[in-house]
């Protein structure tokens, strides 16, 4: 635990304790939950996730996460086709004369490449593929030295699937380890070309 967050733990155990006393004033229980939740939003500005309870959340969270709720997955998979959608019809507007133009990988793509978003279920949760179909040849790399050997992503494709991906995790959580191997994701993701090859 960080000193942020060690340091906050202490301020929320010490308000819960004053606010659930039974010898608090009124006042003074109003003003201890106003000062509990100054202390959870600093904390969060901070980028320490703590609960007025004290209990840290290691998650991270995407920034449209809070707006799904329970949503089911294949709802996210919809939502998410849209944004794709509209994230591409935005970024192929041509600018205005005398102002700047807006530099953009997804409106950079050339117009056959596709995407398709699937949704696949299992016994241990779900799983979220964005597939980036009709990728032009040039847009590969052949590499094949020591190191590395096969078909790689080219620069402009590679900028393409991050954006994908971050798409994607707007959507997600992410409270993983993985120097012990746990995951703890709302779904897993990757954005794959058509014959499977993983790119983000």
């Amino acid at each position: 635990m960080n000193a942020t967050a060690a340091k906050a733990r202490k301020k929320i155990e010490l308000l819960n304790a004053l606010i659930n006393h039974p010898r608090t004033g009124e006042a003074e229980r109003d003003a201890a939950r106003r000062m509990l939740q100054r202390v959870v939003a600093k904390a969060g500005s901070e980028g320490v996730q703590i609960r007025e309870s004290g209990y840290i959340d290691r998650r991270s969270y995407g920034a449209k996460y809070d707006h799904t709720g329970r949503m089911d997955i294949a709802d996210i998979a919809k939502l998410i086709r849209a944004d794709i959608k509209l994230a591409r019809k935005v970024a192929q507007q041509t600018a205005e004369p005398g102002s700047l133009a807006i530099v953009d990988a997804l409106g950079n793509a050339p117009a056959q490449m596709k995407f398709g978003v699937r949704v696949s279920r299992f016994s241990g949760g779900c799983a979220l593929d964005i597939t980036i179909k009709n990728v032009p040849d040039n847009w590969w790399v052949e590499r094949n030295n020591g190191r590395e050997r096969g078909k790689f992503g080219s620069p402009a494709l590679k900028a393409v699937a991050a954006e994908l991906r971050q798409i994607m995790d707007a959507y997600n959580h992410d409270g993983s380890d993985l120097l012990t191997d746990y995951f703890d994701v709302r779904f897993y993701g990757h954005v794959l070309s058509e014959d499977g090859l993983t790119l983000a």
